[in-house]
């Protein structure tokens, strides 16, 4: 019939709320919340790092290629990594040792196991954690601003408060919103969603904004971040027996569809950074 577990549409995603400026001594702090799960995320901003690539200063992408680098290095050669060329052009232009620079923009992604009403001590994150902590950062690195605009060294904390399913995208979101309060000039607002697949009666649904038991007994999950533009980061995890092509279409063009939705929530949340600082 076209309904959920939870009474919702197959497309249809649960309530987003959203507020800015949640926490007085970060530069920049929000919380955003879909349904029961609920991220809050804080921005500091430090000194730019010491070693700089001058080439990328005007580069718009130099912040995801600062990302993509840090991704590519082995765990024990973490002070060792490369920056890669815009193109094969750039390798004229940039000497190897040129290339070598610390990564501007660092996510933290947190998962208490309160956020899900347990009650054990996690000492350290685990690989989940620092996966999806990944993901929510590779998606903001494509927006982040070059270091003409924003020279800072910024960290973004995204702590789970409680999650119902789709919590690393949701962390996207109140990453985006952090950013923007602490007044870092994005190219555009970031937002994620999660799309899964049901098959019943022998025919494929598409479930959008998925809940944790529909995560957990459908045939994928398909995080997608992005702007209104496009997307910039994306995870497929199979569980069934495979995904088509045109699965993956049906996938993305129904996470575009709520990606837009949530973002223009986002972009009715009002400013925040006046009454935090005292200066309103």
């Amino acid at each position: 019939d076209g309904m959920r577990g939870d009474g919702r549409g197959l497309a249809e995603v649960r309530p987003v709320s959203c507020e800015t400026g949640t926490l007085p001594a970060p530069h920049g702090a929000a919380f955003f919340s879909r349904g029961e799960t609920a991220v809050v995320a804080s921005c500091t901003l430090e000194a730019p790092p010491r070693r700089r690539v001058f080439g990328n200063d005007e580069e718009p992408a130099a912040a995801w290629r600062e990302h993509a680098a840090w991704r590519r290095s082995e765990p024990r050669d973490a002070r060792n990594r490369s920056v890669p060329p815009a193109s094969p052009d750039d390798l004229e232009a940039l000497s190897k040792a040129a290339l070598e620079c610390d990564r501007r923009l660092a996510l933290h992604y947190e998962f208490p196991a309160a956020a899900t009403g347990a009650g054990e001590a996690r000492s350290r994150a685990n690989r989940r954690a620092v996966g999806h902590g990944a993901l929510a950062e590779r998606a903001v690195a494509a927006v982040f601003p070059c270091r003409r605009q924003f020279p800072y060294l910024v960290r973004v904390r995204a702590d789970v408060a409680a999650s119902a399913g789709s919590s690393s995208m949701a962390a996207v979101a109140a990453a985006s919103l952090a950013l923007r309060d602490a007044g870092a000039p994005l190219l555009d607002a970031v937002a994620g969603v999660s799309v899964g697949a049901a098959t019943f009666d022998d025919r494929k649904a598409f479930l959008v904004d998925l809940t944790g038991t529909e995560d957990h007994y459908g045939e994928m999950d398909c995080k997608v971040a992005g702007t209104r533009r496009g997307v910039t980061a994306l995870q497929l995890d199979v569980k069934g027996e495979g995904v088509t092509l045109d699965d993956l279409d049906k996938a993305l063009r129904a996470a575009k569809t709520a990606r837009v939705g949530i973002l223009e929530t986002m972009a009715e949340c009002p400013e925040a950074d006046a009454a935090r600082r005292g200066g309103g």
